[in-house]
């Protein structure tokens, strides 16, 4: 699989929340682990977004195996810019990222 990390900006400070993004007709699995990730990133942080696969990213379209783009957060949001300049806040990010990624593949094994 392919998680590639991402910070967003806006011009609008007042946005926020980290989403996950993918391309289901490159791979089929895509789908699944972008909803899996974005499921843990909605109980553990305050994101309200959903996984999307509204987005054009060459590793998406290119990708042979399951991938997704993983935007954690708005840099151009003073709340968020200070959460993500923080090691313990990135330090979660981590962790639910590989929460996500053992229920992804465990639930392949299923």
């Amino acid at each position: 699989m392919v998680i590639s990390l991402h910070c967003n900006a806006f011009t609008d400070s007042a946005e926020y929340g980290a989403q996950t993004f993918y391309n289901a007709q490159r791979h089929p699995e895509s789908g699944r682990l972008a909803e899996t990730i974005q499921k843990e990133l909605q109980e553990h942080t305050d994101t309200y977004r959903e996984a999307s696969a509204r987005i054009d990213h060459f590793i998406l379209n290119a990708s042979e195996v399951p991938a997704v783009t993983v935007e954690l957060g708005f840099l151009s949001n003073p709340r968020e810019e200070n959460l993500l300049g923080s090691a313990s806040y990135r330090r979660k990010l981590a962790d639910i990222l590989e929460r996500a990624i053992i229920k992804f593949v465990e639930e392949k094994d299923l």
